[in-house]
């Protein structure tokens, strides 16, 4: 039965997330949940797009997703590790509301363009 979109608690298990799969052998290579618990309605508004970014003169191949949000995750293709850091930031939590959320979010703290 489909549910409200805003009917989160009812909700269960991973979504928005960027997935890798293996097609001949019909298994998950790695996934990247990359909203947890969308109780803002924060799901993923478009495919993620191949690149290759440079580290230490090394081409790195790359899969990037936006977000509502106008995030845009880099994970490395070959094991979903972040590009760039990312962070899981307590927030605050209230008791008796609509749902129960978790107690973080992620949150990505590095450009592309940032230097040390």
């Amino acid at each position: 039965m489909p549910l409200d979109e805003m009917a989160v608690a009812a909700r269960t298990g991973a979504a928005n997330a960027v997935v890798a799969l293996n097609g001949s052998a019909s298994k998950v290579v790695w996934s990247f949940q990359m909203v947890h618990h969308n109780i803002w309605d924060y799901d993923l508004p478009a495919q993620p797009s191949l690149l290759a970014l440079s580290r230490n003169g090394q081409l790195i191949d790359v899969v990037a997703q936006v977000t509502k949000t106008g995030f845009m995750s880099v994970l490395e293709r070959d094991m979903g590790k972040p590009f760039f850091g990312v962070e899981a930031r307590a927030v605050p939590f209230y008791p008796g509301g609509p749902c129960n959320k978790l107690p973080w979010l992620i949150i990505l703290w590095r450009s592309y363009f940032q230097t040390d």
